[in-house]
């Protein structure tokens, strides 16, 4: 085996990639320089506790399909043969021929645990594989949905029962995990649209295939789902997997009727008004009006510095009230000012007077 490997940057650079937490790329990288040269790797636990990465970093490189697991719990580098090129003499196959049987390489040189018994057919039969790949593409490719679309939402169904054999889906059986089942199939003209996706297991997905129209088993539910995931879009990687815990919650809100067509009822607002940040305009007419010397532009930029919050560290309510204790503090500070110079000078004065004359002024 080979004690050289090589990744490929347009694996290693892709946003799927870069999006997930640093915890997990190194644990890509660990796994993959441990791999054999088929990209097996027989101890993916032993390597996840001796790097220090946690169970959820090894979900996430399953649910964003960069390694495929076994039910033997042996795993395989998905994009293992764009990676490396092994010359002849070098390589050294593989001792777990029978996952490795249960895997196909695509024409883009990545592996793929999906079931194509076309594979086995003819060259025709293979040509109309391919055909069916492309129109797959160009159903992607003109879809609505982003390209984050299918690893969020099958995380999302985690944990949450199969709406055709009742499983609980999940990545520790290969035929037990969430995949995307399209209503009517993108070969019989379909669409990838949320309209148009129910979240079944591996396994009924792979009874179904393309054979036939099938009803929205939960389609209803991934759309109610996909906007609780829009609605935190923003955030990062690791915590939009770590949303998967919302999406269960969402799931039980439907159970029981709270939808987007019937939410909770809202709670009672505290009637509190919006704090809005002055402008330097309003600041100087209030500080003229007060005949203080306070400067407006160093008001405004203190406050925008600490995001127009008091030094306790609470949102400010009211910017007059704060420009009324800065007039306060102004004061004192004068007043202590004129105070210390007083008592310099009575202190210069003292001196002088005891060198002339020989003791201290009466």
């Amino acid at each position: 085996m080979a004690d050289r490997r090589m990744f490929s940057k347009s694996i290693i650079d892709s946003d799927a990639f870069l999006d997930m937490p640093m915890t997990a790329q190194v644990l890509y990288f660990h796994l993959s320089m441990r791999a054999d040269d088929d990209g097996f790797v027989n101890n993916p636990k032993k390597i996840q506790r001796m790097i220090g990465a946690s169970g959820d970093d090894f979900r996430i490189l399953v649910s964003k399909q960069f390694v495929i697991p076994f039910d033997s719990g042996i795993i395989v580098i998905r994009h293992w043969r764009i990676h490396n090129y092994i010359q002849k003499d070098r390589y050294k196959p593989t001792l777990y021929e029978r996952e490795k049987s249960q895997i196909s390489v695509l024409p883009s040189g990545e592996y793929s645990n999906e079931v194509i018994p076309e594979l086995a057919c003819a060259d025709s039969s293979q040509q109309e594989l391919s055909d069916a790949r492309k129109k797959r593409i160009e159903a992607k490719k003109e879809s609505s949905l982003p390209y984050s679309f299918e690893y969020k939402i099958k995380a999302a169904f985690v944990g949450t029962a199969c709406p055709i054999c009742g499983k609980t889906m999940n990545y520790e059986n290969n035929q037990t995990k969430p995949t995307i089942q399209h209503n009517v199939p993108i070969s019989m003209g379909g669409k990838h649209e949320i309209d148009n996706i129910s979240i079944i297991c591996m396994s009924c997905n792979t009874s179904i295939q393309n054979k036939a129209i099938t009803p929205p088993y939960n389609t209803e539910l991934v759309k109610s789902v996909w906007e609780r995931i829009g609605s935190v879009s923003g955030m990062d990687t690791q915590v939009s997997i770590g949303q998967v815990s919302i999406g269960k919650k969402s799931i039980d809100k439907d159970s029981r009727g709270e939808t987007a067509e019937n939410p909770p009822p809202a709670p009672a607002s505290s009637g509190k008004k919006k704090f809005i940040p002055p402008t330097l305009d309003e600041v100087a007419a209030y500080c003229n009006e007060r005949h203080n010397h306070i400067s407006p532009s160093a008001f405004i930029d203190y406050y925008e510095a600490r995001g127009w919050k008091y030094g306790t560290g609470k949102p400010m309510v009211n910017w007059k009230a704060a420009v009324r204790t800065w007039e306060q503090k102004e004061k004192g500070r004068t007043h202590t000012q004129g105070e210390q110079q007083k008592n310099a000078t009575e202190e210069v004065n003292a001196r002088i007077f005891e060198e002339l004359f020989g003791g201290e002024p009466t």
